[in-house]
């Protein structure tokens, strides 16, 4: 069999990865020059790091550490299990779960937070109720705001609507008046009913070293092949089946995260024949790709009006290394910055001579989208002087924004019902991607479990070839990743 599939993000390595492995002869179509998508790290011409955000690892992905253990990869990832918590005119608070069973493992931090007793009890009741909710049953809250469902609960506007905002943006790059309760939800749950929840991986280098280029090696091994700087303009379709795939040579120089989906193309057109299409592309580059007609004849209208929200990120190169250093992944309560990492500190080469590389996530980046490059700066600047004493004796050296204007699908309300299934109205063409319907949020999991859905479906009639989705194990996925990741009990130095 012939297959297709468009895009070299998580999703479409893994669905490429997954046919290989069962002899499929399959072609990754990918616009930018290199491969990973929305997980893309590389550096400009001038020899900065660039990136398309921060990605990190919740310890339930089961699915992607066993995709990542399949390829010799998960030893790559170092575990964090206590993070700090900075805020303005505070001590830094140390964020940490006790060894108890759920739901005790909150008992902790639950003491730590600054709220009455009542809210504290609200607080429990909503736990409880979240807790008892499967994952496929949080849809019913689809429609409603995150923020309508805290406060029918009685929440309070104080700190838990701020650690509420941290999920929301973290999740969704949205804000809790804004994003539909569901996603935010899904979170809470985990972190409720999971002993480990606090447990975050990150890559110990850049992401196309730790993920992106496994995958790819991995896929080659297995006969696949990778046509990069290709953008497929279009499928060729006859009785109902895709014939093949319509592409150009591509004139982007990183991955295709504009708002409307257009890549520059210049050239002759080609035809790729096949048997089969996976579209692991995003929903405003699909837009491009199939046109009115074929969405229509796919039924895929009503998955193509999902809007997109944009994300961003400051990049801050500094004359020294901070000491005590920012480990792990920091919360910051700031007017900017969401969270800021050390890749330095991350990725072990933080010596005396090598600086410091801050990477800080701006929060509510809708509206910091019509803010120039200097004045977005100059407020991560100020933040991370007010939470981090350390950071006042650095010289920032080299500053850059990173914008993803369109990051990933907006969460709002009534979007999870508009997320389209793997299989569509045309027989031979599938949809992947962390946008794609599973009970998932939109993450690197949801990218993985997309992607075996749809290589499981392109070989559906296959039963000796089954693709399997894990189910989310905890347990499962620490026995996963025990043997071969960095473990980290806590931040230090602070």
């Amino acid at each position: 069999m012939r297959c297709v599939v468009l895009g070299a993000g998580v999703s479409g390595l893994v669905a490429a990865l997954e046919l290989a492995r069962r002899k499929c002869r399959v072609t990754v179509v990918e616009a930018a020059p290199f491969a990973g998508g929305r997980t893309s790290s590389w550096r400009t011409a001038s020899g900065v790091h660039a990136d398309t955000g921060l990605h990190v690892v919740a310890s339930h992905y089961v699915n992607l550490l066993e995709v990542l253990t399949s390829v010799g990869a998960v030893e790559r990832l170092t575990w964090w299990n206590e993070h700090l918590y900075l805020r303005r005119g505070a001590r830094p608070m140390r964020m940490r779960l006790s060894r108890l069973p759920a739901p005790f493992h909150l008992l902790r931090p639950a003491r730590a937070i600054p709220v009455t007793v009542g809210t504290r009890a609200r607080l429990a009741r909503a736990a409880l109720e979240i807790a008892r909710y499967r994952q496929d049953e949080l849809q019913r809250f689809d429609n409603q705001t995150y923020l309508e469902w805290h406060r029918a609960r009685g929440l309070g506007d104080g700190f838990l609507l701020e650690l509420a905002q941290f999920a929301a943006d973290a999740t969704t790059f949205l804000e809790i008046d804004a994003v539909s309760a569901r996603p935010v939800l899904s979170w809470l749950k985990y972190m409720f009913r999971n002993q480990h929840s606090a447990r975050i991986g990150t890559w110990r280098m850049p992401i196309a070293e730790g993920l992106v280029a496994p995958l790819v090696s991995a896929l080659k091994a297995a006969g696949g092949s990778l046509q990069l700087g290709t953008v497929a303009v279009g499928l060729a379709a006859a009785d109902g089946r895709v014939r093949g795939v319509e592409v150009r040579r591509s004139e982007a120089s990183k991955p295709s995260c504009s708002e409307d989906g257009h890549v520059s193309s210049a050239g002759p057109s080609e035809e790729l024949v096949c048997d089969a299409v996976v579209s692991a592309l995003p929903v405003q580059s699909l837009r491009q790709v199939l046109g009115p007609e074929l969405a229509a004849r796919a039924r895929l209208e009503r998955a193509l009006e999902l809007r997109t929200v944009p994300a961003m990120s400051v990049l801050l190169t500094l004359d020294r290394p901070l000491r005590p250093r920012v480990e792990g992944v920091a919360l910051v309560a700031g007017d900017c910055i969401r969270n800021v990492v050390d890749l330095h500190s991350l990725w072990g080469c933080d010596g005396d001579g090598d600086g410091a590389l801050l990477q800080c996530l701006v929060g509510r980046a809708s509206e910091r989208a019509v803010q120039p490059d200097a004045e977005i700066v100059e407020a991560a600047l100020e933040d991370l002087r007010a939470v981090w004493p350390a950071f006042r004796s650095a010289v920032p050296i080299e500053a850059r924004v990173d914008r993803i204007p369109a990051a990933m699908v907006a969460a709002l309300p009534g979007s999870h019902a508009k997320r389209p299934v793997t299989e569509t109205g045309i027989a031979n063409l599938f949809v992947a991607g962390d946008w794609s319907r599973h009970d998932l949020n939109a993450s690197i999991e949801g990218a993985v479990v997309s992607g075996r859905l749809a290589a499981g479906a392109v070989l559906r009639d296959e039963a000796r070839n089954a693709v399997r989705i894990l189910p989310l194990s905890e347990p499962r996925a620490r026995r996963m990743a025990s043997a071969r990741t960095h473990e980290i009990h806590g931040a230090t130095g602070t």
